[in-house]
């Protein structure tokens, strides 16, 4: 995530909430929704009000683990515009769709996830910025029939500035299709700080993260959502092309029409992956990515943590591209 602000924007205090806290949104391929605690805190693209990222992620020959064949292929998109001018508060939409195309294992033929939030900065009180963030979302396999698929999410934040270079962040944020305590508003707190070009970081909880660049060509991300997981990417590129390496993990969380409310098939995947990005255009990227998934599996669990039957699958080799265009 690059951080920078909206042209002809003056760094005004209510614009810290963006500033200090571009390394919030680790949102690392684990929880990286554009209608979470992001949609707020990281920053409009660089000369432009927003961005649109699609993402397809197929493996070449998947299993049950000691069983029969099973295909899946792994849709992402992501959408974020500013809504309001550069000149007014922000005010910013958000739209996220998961989507999982199943064939084998008796399994749901397809699971989707899809929700849109609005967020914007409401001032100041005191020393502290205030925005917030509300929306609504739908996660099943009967789009859009089932009520208790439909879920809630919001999230009001708080910064101040430390010093210079640094900002202090309290969050409330609900997400009702969490997989812990999703009917719980749960808080948040993040310290920011800019070392220099070279190296920032955000430590606090759940969001840990660090960008450094040793080099003026290499790049080193590492991210964390504490105690769901992370991810490492180092990069190295010059003008329009990059090659990259690294590992994330990604989780889902599904509705099944006809289980009880407080029951969610959750997806889970571990990755590590290389490829390459090219950006034919100063607003668009393509990425092209292979590697090898571990540690996959379906789980039907209750809000509480209980396990109530586990759909292990087998490690195998995927391919991915993804589109990553900012207007």
């Amino acid at each position: 995530v690059r951080a920078a602000r909206p042209p002809g924007l003056d760094p005004a205090p209510r614009m810290r909430v963006m500033r200090g806290l571009v390394l919030l949104a680790v949102l690392a391929s684990i929880a990286d929704a554009d209608t979470g605690p992001d949609l707020l805190l990281r920053p409009d693209p660089r000369d432009g009000r927003g961005d649109v990222a699609l993402e397809v992620q197929a493996y070449l020959d998947g299993r049950i683990e000691g069983g029969g064949p099973l295909d899946l292929v792994f849709t992402r998109v992501r959408a974020r515009s500013r809504l309001s001018s550069p000149e007014s508060r922000r005010v910013v939409a958000g739209l996220s769709l998961d989507r999982i195309d199943l064939d084998g294992a008796g399994l749901p033929s397809d699971l989707t996830d899809l929700s849109f939030a609005v967020g914007a900065e409401l001032g100041s009180l005191g020393e502290w910025d205030l925005a917030a963030s509300a929306g609504a979302g739908f996660s099943g396999d009967e789009p859009f029939s089932d009520g208790s698929a439909w879920y809630g999410i919001g999230t009001v934040a708080a910064t101040r500035k430390v010093d210079e270079r640094s900002d202090l962040t309290l969050l409330v944020a609900y997400d009702g299709n969490r997989g812990f305590l999703p009917d719980w508003p749960l808080p948040g707190v993040a310290y920011s700080t800019f070392v220099g070009p070279h190296l920032r970081y955000t430590l606090g909880l759940p969001f840990n993260s660090v960008s450094w660049k040793p080099a003026p060509k290499w790049e080193v991300e590492a991210r964390a959502i504490l105690p769901v997981g992370g991810s490492v990417r180092v990069s190295y590129g010059e003008g329009s092309w990059r090659l990259f390496a690294g590992y994330r993990a990604q989780r889902a969380y599904f509705h099944i029409d006809g289980t009880p409310r407080r029951f969610r098939l959750r997806y889970e995947e571990h990755l590590v992956e290389g490829g390459v990005t090219w950006s034919p255009r100063p607003r668009a990227d393509l990425t092209l990515a292979a590697g090898w998934g571990f540690a996959r599996e379906f789980e039907n669990r209750s809000d509480s943590g209980r396990d109530f039957g586990k759909v292990e699958l087998s490690d195998e080799p995927f391919l991915a591209l993804r589109v990553d265009v900012r207007f």
